[in-house]
């Protein structure tokens, strides 16, 4: 509707009930579908109001019968049309707090860092077993020549000094062949124990110890290593995740929201690990299970009753914060649109979004955005991430999104039935205007999209004997190396591997690869984390009296609409 006239309560009306709110009345004429006064009504940029009631207001009119003109009122002025029911939408923008006491109570939240020995990967924390059930499987250092059922009666209090002790597992002599243990033509009698292997339990005798630098050469050394890097180009945009360790930080502890993967696409992502750190109101949002039935349910009851498009009508509004009339300037034209039912309340909204191609620079994720969908605007701190389908609903995090590209925008707002295109705007920085810069569509809502922002630790190949690596600079001691060790490794040359023991105490450790990497080449290993969507924020200095939910960010005033 658009409005033609806007009529505010007197200051003695007001001083009877609240001295901020009071009934304003919209007079205009109907369009598009039935107007009913059980919808809220959105209000420019005033924001949603409920309706006391609508009226008739029709336009006298004159009508020329036998050369005389005759006043013509095809309906009494101020007749009721129509009024709310029980049925009526309220205000309220998350569900009641007593309504998810029940699941709050029966969460625990999971155990503390300091009692977990891995790090978590896909679903499970690896390394939490007892001491003792890991102590069956480590391998023991027993007489030549022992057999497995004499290997159970050494408790591990053998003299080590002898020449006659060899590293022997308990599952050897079931070992696969093709682990490169054994090989096929050899029999087992006599197979040279002491000939080193690539694939052996260990690459090193047990005699070589590692010598740990000290630290002033060990903090020389990665400070020269680092500023390498920094240097070349190349190498950042291979690792544009990267992020480089204090060596006097504990990864474990800094990285404690981080999680290991072994598919982007298809690895659970257990969300129980996740309740600690999401948003306080998170569990409060709407969520919609079945979108594409519920859709149809309300666009169908929209089609229903309600006062019929072409009637001129009078909208009373209740509670109208009575300062808006300050900023109401008749000359300037004002709309109302009816929302649909559950469209005032608030959930984790996706939106596909196109950056234009006249734009010099790329959009980085968190910056501050107006949206303009159907009849509302919102100030958004969107997130962006991965446009495709994936069977896990997990999807990577995008730190930038450059001109031309597509990714999905993700914020916490309103609830916007349908595909209802959108379009982006940015304030230039004088603050006076706003230039277009990218367009979408609406998407169904989903609290159960997980947007994985990844990070990337890399390391430098030390020591390079066939598969086996001795890396450095990744981790800084050895509760790190152990933390991280069930992590698969891998190198910007295609090779992978998994951390095989650590060395010393500066974080130095081998690993086992599938093929012999480039001395060139840098180890690395991806760890993930869930980001939240942000809260969108009513559009303009007035924002229908609503409260800015993101205090860190900054409040943002136009001078002009569009």
């Amino acid at each position: 509707m658009f409005v033609e006239e806007v009529r505010w309560p007197s200051s003695k009306a007001a001083a009877d009930g609240n001295e901020d709110m009071g009934e304003v009345i919209l007079t205009g004429v109907v369009r598009g579908k039935g107007l009913k006064s059980d919808r809220l009504l959105h209000v420019g940029d005033w924001g949603d109001f409920q309706i006391s009631k609508i009226t008739a207001a029709p336009l006298e009119y004159r009508n020329k019968v036998k050369d005389n003109w005759m006043t013509i009122d095809t309906e009494a002025q101020g007749s009721l049309l129509d009024e709310p029911t029980e049925d009526q939408d309220d205000l309220e923008e998350l569900a009641p707090e007593d309504v998810i006491m029940e699941y709050a109570d029966f969460y625990e939240p999971s155990s503390a860092t300091t009692e977990r020995k891995g790090v978590l990967l896909d679903d499970h924390h690896y390394f939490d077993d007892d001491d003792a059930d890991e102590s069956q499987h480590l391998p023991k250092r027993l007489p030549r020549g022992t057999s497995k059922y004499q290997a159970t009666w050494y408790l591990d209090d053998v003299d080590y000094s002898g020449s006659d002790l060899e590293s022997v597992d308990e599952n050897f002599f079931g070992a696969n062949l093709d682990d490169g243990l054994l090989d096929p033509a050899d029999g087992i009698e006599d197979v040279n124990m002491g000939e080193q292997t690539e694939a052996g339990p260990s690459e090193y005798p047990q005699s070589e110890a590692f010598l740990d630098p000290s630290p002033e050469d060990e903090a020389e050394a990665i400070e020269a290593y680092r500023e390498t890097r920094r240097h070349d180009v190349e190498e950042n945009l291979e690792f544009p995740d990267e992020i480089e360790l204090h060596p006097n930080v504990l990864a474990r502890e800094r990285l404690t929201r981080y999680r290991g993967l072994k598919s982007l696409r298809t690895s659970k992502w257990e969300t129980e690990e996740d309740k600690p750190y999401e948003p306080a109101e998170w569990s409060r949002l709407l969520e919609v299970k079945d979108y594409k039935g519920a859709k149809n349910r309300m666009i169908h009851e929209s089609l229903l009753g309600g006062v019929q498009s072409g009637t001129r009508v009078n909208i009373h509004l209740r509670n109208v914060p009575l300062h808006l009339q300050q900023h109401c300037n008749p000359s300037r034209p004002l709309t109302a649109f009816s929302l649909l039912r559950h469209e005032h309340k608030r959930t984790a909204v996706h939106f596909s979004i196109t950056l234009s191609t006249d734009l010099e620079t790329a959009i980085k994720s968190k910056e501050e955005m107006i949206v303009q969908c159907g009849p509302r605007r919102f100030i958004i701190n969107p997130l962006f991430s991965q446009t495709d389908t994936t069977a896990n609903d997990v999807h990577k995090f995008y730190r930038y999104l450059h001109p031309g590209h597509t990714a999905i925008a993700s914020f916490i707002a309103p609830l916007t039935w349908g595909p209802t295109p959108t379009l982006f705007f940015k304030a230039n920085n004088s603050a006076s205007e706003l230039q277009l810069v990218g367009t979408g569509t609406s998407l169904p809502p989903s609290q159960s999209r997980v947007i994985a922002k990844r990070i990337t630790l890399t390391g430098h190949p030390f020591k390079i004997h066939k598969r086996v690596v001795t890396v450095r600079y990744m981790f800084f001691n050895t509760e790190d190396v152990a933390w991280f060790k069930a992590l698969q490794l891998w190198t910007k040359r295609g090779r992978c591997g998994f951390i095989k023991e650590s060395l010393g105490t500066h974080g130095y450790f081998k690993a086992n690869f599938d093929g012999k990497i480039n001395p060139m080449d840098a180890v690395a290993v991806s760890l993930y984390k869930r980001v939240w969507p942000r809260w969108a924020r009513p559009w303009g200095e007035n924002g229908g009296g609503k409260e800015d939910r993101q205090d860190e960010v900054p409040e943002l005033v136009m001078a002009t609409r569009f």
